[in-house]
């Protein structure tokens, strides 16, 4: 379609690369995430933040912990999937920028590169607080996969302590290295 661009259009220009991390940053707003699930809806249920006393509402079922009804399932479901697919994206952004050097120079590469990857890094955590194992008492158990690529497939899940230590420290330490010169809110 017209008003559509391919990834190869996109990623032609610096200006590309901003408007793909803006996007990003924008779907974060989302309700199945932080507009709405991740803010205030399904954790601050899950925390226990609301008195649901003689309440018969899915909402309230939630609260109960009962994950077998639909409303949990979808809840859940709408959460993981939106965050997966911002990983995708933050992965297809960074094999951009790796791809085409010659178009994403100096402190810009450096700061795309950077906050993708601490995006990365962030979405990840939140679905191994929500869908990982309590880390104090089990970090050696499975949790969830680290995707580090935008290809469609099956990951492995990893134990909650390499998804952590291995990978989002490591993403995170990264991030940190790229923009400590280029971030222009840091002086």
């Amino acid at each position: 379609p017209e008003d559509q661009v391919t990834d190869g259009q996109l990623f032609s220009t610096e200006s590309g690369f901003r408007t793909a991390l803006n996007g990003i940053y924008v779907e974060l707003s989302n309700n199945a995430l932080y507009g709405g699930e991740l803010s205030v809806d399904a954790v601050e249920i899950l925390a226990q933040r609301y008195d649901f006393s003689g309440n018969t509402t899915n909402s309230y079922r939630l609260g109960t912990y009962n994950y077998t009804i639909d409303y949990a399932k979808s809840k859940f479901a709408a959460v993981w999937e939106k965050a997966y697919s911002l990983i995708a994206n933050c992965n297809k952004l960074l094999e951009y920028a790796e791809k085409n050097e010659e178009v994403l120079t100096g402190k810009m590469r450096k700061m795309i590169i950077g906050e993708a990857m601490a995006l990365r890094a962030f979405l990840h955590f939140d679905m191994l607080r929500l869908f990982g194992p309590v880390y104090k008492l089990h970090p050696e158990m499975e949790s969830i996969p680290y995707n580090e690529s935008s290809r469609v497939s099956a990951l492995p899940l990893l134990t909650a302590d390499s998804v952590l230590h291995e990978k989002i420290l490591r993403d995170l330490d990264e991030a940190e290295r790229m923009l400590v010169d280029s971030d222009p809110v840091i002086e």
